[in-house]
């Protein structure tokens, strides 16, 4: 059910979800989605798949920014920010082709998991110019796994910090940390 593989220069085991999924607890009472309990949470059944695939393939750049929040908490307001914000010398708000008066927010800054899992594919990630911006509702455990490839040069550059006695690694400075 789990193998053990390279992942930005660690050995981690990862989960076959396909085999995983079946005999996870399973909650039928909030359609439209089917949700399983892994880790601890009630997660949408579809978007399974993808926490295998994320931390084993995709690369990571110092430039990106995860914009990470529960369900409910904000999201929409926190991508429009977020995109306006990284966008704003490409993009000045008073233009009239900004793509956030043609567009929602969820189009401008998509979600991760749901877009790998109904792709099966990073690419549309990997063709995001930097900085990236990059949205989920991933667990923060899970989360850090995707970041682990690039804390060497932000430590060097004083961009990280790990407290002391709790292990959390932190990134600072040239980032837009939002949501919870």
């Amino acid at each position: 059910m789990a193998t053990s593989v390279n992942v930005h220069g660690e050995d981690k085991v990862v989960v076959d979800m396909t085999k995983l999924v079946p005999s996870l607890p399973l909650e039928t009472r909030c359609p439209p989605f089917p949700l399983r309990q892994y880790g601890g949470f009630w997660l949408p059944e579809g978007i399974l798949p993808a926490l295998e695939a994320i931390p084993t393939r995709f690369e990571t750049r110092p430039s990106n920014v995860f914009r990470a929040s529960f369900p409910k908490s904000g999201t929409t307001w926190l991508k429009a920010l977020a995109f306006a914000t990284i966008n704003r010398d490409e993009h000045p708000p008073s233009d009239e082709h900004h793509p956030l008066r043609h567009r929602g927010p969820h189009d401008c800054v998509k979600f991760f998991e749901p877009t790998v899992a109904a792709t099966g594919s990073l690419d549309d990630f990997a063709a995001l110019p930097s900085p990236r911006l990059l949205s989920t509702h991933v667990l923060r455990s899970d989360r850090d796994i995707w970041i682990r490839g690039v804390g060497e040069e932000e430590q060097r550059r004083g961009l990280r910090r790990t407290e002391e006695g709790t292990g959390r690694t932190e990134l600072v400075g040239e980032r837009i940390v939002l949501g919870g």
